[in-house]
């Protein structure tokens, strides 16, 4: 293998003759052999093959480019600064300067936009850098119905057009509907954006005593009669028997003369008053006669007044009007006071002081509450220390080693009863428990810690189900036995349409629960318009419709008729009457007309 030798010398830069730096003992031959030296402001090396040495070029920002021509700089080359003047571009408004990066730039140097959007953009004067003024917007948004212009203050104060609808304008036919059919159909002169009135509809019969009137939903005219308002006696007829009925042809009016005088004068059987249907008279109601005081018996008297009647309202004894009426004398029952009339009682004085150690505090009707006699807390008892706490008052301590309670005897064993202390302080037996638990299919027995206990066993015993024979007990329930009993009925009928099961004998399950066959008649529901039978599936009876030309409601008067039934409906048809003029009973009166009125 060769191994190369590379040998370090020292450079020496020195100055030749022709302004360039020639690098001393760097001997070169051709450009090749002279390496950049990295220093970008002693210009580019090469070979001077005159003297056979590397020189460089020198400063190469000498006689540079406009905005390249500055000081040499390593770092920032030969750029001219920032802002430095350079070569004017002829317009007013901006400013010839170098960029700093080697470039003549001419950035704006006049604002003139204001920044309002309503009076245009302005502009500047590149001859003589004055601004001129912009041009507004027309914010014409082409729709006829809108009201167009520029608002200063929209957008936060910057400007901008507002488009605000025209009231009623419209665009179309549909614009102008007012909803009234009555005054014609209203359109839209698109052009103008204005509503046109239509035709409105002419309702006039030509009679006085009709009210000529328009629907505004459907345009359509109706003539409803006036009330009153008549051109010949019969247009007055009121149905009522009580009065002459006639019309002023003049004024097209009604008059209602009264032909029945019913009032009898008399105050106390109210005011009799003549019945429209017939012409009779019907009795009035008596007045009430009430005052409103409490203290009065009020009555309606018939000699009074000249025999004409009036009410009477008589005092009525005890009874109170103010609380001093209702005082007792007792200050112990509190303030008596007078409620509509009664006598209420007053809230009573309370005297315990809620000490119970000074005795129980009593109350004199005269004089008040009077002080008790002191408790005595002595129970008698050798068991106990007796005191007084007023708290709670009598306290008797048991005293220990004596017994006070039933637990102080408690032998421990359950069986023979709970021991209890009777007043004596002496400790008496207790009663044995009842072990029974009523189940036949246990053991009933006492253990003297647990008490009473209940053994399994395997006695004979009756499961309930009247489908088994021989049923035995196991795990403290009654299990049933074989399948047996036939005939014995196992399941009641639940309703009409139900049959009763019994036992088969062979299985010791009920037979599957069945119904009567379906048209098996059942309990009938009082309607003449169902049919009253089973559905073979249900329990209970089924009321369909059926029985057509059944009569289901009687005719009720002579102008009634009777309905039946239609076979399709449970609901007899609607009640129907006589038509109009239909003859009918007569009243006897040779001044009606007796005929059904089809109502």
């Amino acid at each position: 293998m060769r191994t190369r030798l590379l040998v370090m010398v020292a450079v020496v830069a020195v100055t030749v003759a022709s302004g360039r730096i020639a690098w001393a003992q760097t001997p070169c031959t051709t450009n090749a052999d002279c390496l950049d030296d990295g220093v970008f402001c002693n210009g580019t090396e090469s070979c001077d093959t005159i003297i056979g040495q590397c020189v460089s070029s020198g400063d190469p920002c000498f006689n540079g480019a406009e905005c390249n021509n500055g000081p040499c700089d390593e770092n920032t080359h030969c750029a001219t600064p920032a802002a430095t003047a350079c070569t004017p571009d002829a317009n007013a408004c901006t400013a010839d300067q170098c960029d700093g990066s080697g470039n003549c730039t001419h950035p704006a140097n006049v604002t003139c936009d204001d920044g309002q959007f309503c009076n245009g953009t302005e502009t500047c004067d590149a001859g003589t850098g004055q601004c001129v003024a912009g041009t507004g917007p027309t914010c014409d948004d082409g729709l006829v119905c809108t009201a167009d212009s520029c608002d200063p203050t929209a957008n936060n104060g910057a400007g901008g057009c507002l488009n605000a609808p025209v009231q009623g304008c419209c665009s179309a036919d549909l614009d102008c509907d007012d909803g009234d059919a009555c005054n014609g159909l209203e359109t839209c002169d698109v052009a103008t954006g204005i509503c046109q009135a239509g035709t409105p509809v002419v309702c006039d019969d030509g009679n006085v005593c009709t009210t000529d009137t328009c629907d505004h939903a459907t345009g359509t005219c109706s003539f409803p009669p006036i009330a009153g308002c008549c051109n010949a006696d019969p247009d007055c007829n009121d149905n009522d028997a009580c009065t002459t009925d006639t019309c002023d042809t003049v004024q097209n009016v009604c008059n209602h003369t009264p032909a029945v005088t019913c009032d009898d004068g008399l105050f106390c059987n109210g005011l009799e008053t003549c019945n429209p249907q017939d012409g009779t008279c019907v009795l009035g109601s008596a007045p009430t006669c009430d005052d409103g005081m409490v203290c009065t018996a009020d009555s309606c008297d018939p000699a009074a007044n000249n025999n004409a009647g009036g009410c009477v309202n008589a005092p009525i004894a005890g009874c109170c009007t103010t609380d001093a009426d209702c005082d007792d004398g007792d200050v112990c029952t509190g303030t008596e006071t007078c409620v509509t009339g009664a006598c209420q009682s007053g809230t009573p004085l309370v005297c315990d002081n809620g000490n119970p150690c000074d005795g129980l505090e009593t109350c004199d009707p005269v004089a008040g509450c009077q002080a008790g006699t002191l408790l005595d807390c002595n129970d008698n008892l050798v068991c106990t220390n007796d005191s007084c706490d007023p708290a709670i008052g009598c306290v008797n301590a048991p005293i220990p080693g004596c017994c006070t309670t039933d637990a102080d005897c408690d032998n421990g064993n359950v069986c023979d009863g709970l021991e209890t202390c009777d007043v004596n302080n002496s400790c008496v037996g207790g009663t044995a428990p009842n072990c029974d638990d009523g189940n036949t299919c246990t053991d009933d027995t006492c253990d003297v810690a647990l008490g009473c206990m209940h053994t399994d066993n395997t006695a004979p015993c009756d499961d309930a189900n009247p489908c088994t024979t021989n049923d035995t007990c196991s795990g403290g329930q009654c299990q049933g036995g074989p399948a047996g009993n036939a005939g014995t009925e196992c399941r009641p009928a639940a309703g009409d349409c139900d049959v009763a099961e019994v036992c088969d004998g062979t299985n010791a399950a009920c037979p599957a629960d069945a119904t009567q066959p379906s048209g098996t008649a059942c309990t009938d529901d009082g309607n003449p318009c169902t049919t009253d039978t089973c559905d073979g599936t249900s329990t209970t009876c089924q009321h369909a419709a059926g029985n057509a030309g059944t009569e289901c409601r009687a005719a009720a008067s002579d102008c009634d008729v009777a309905e039946s039934c239609d076979g399709t409906n449970t609901a007899c048809p609607a009640d129907a009457t006589q038509p109009s003029g239909t003859a009918c009973g007569d009243d006897g009166n040779p001044c009606t007309t007796d005929t059904c009125d089809g109502t």
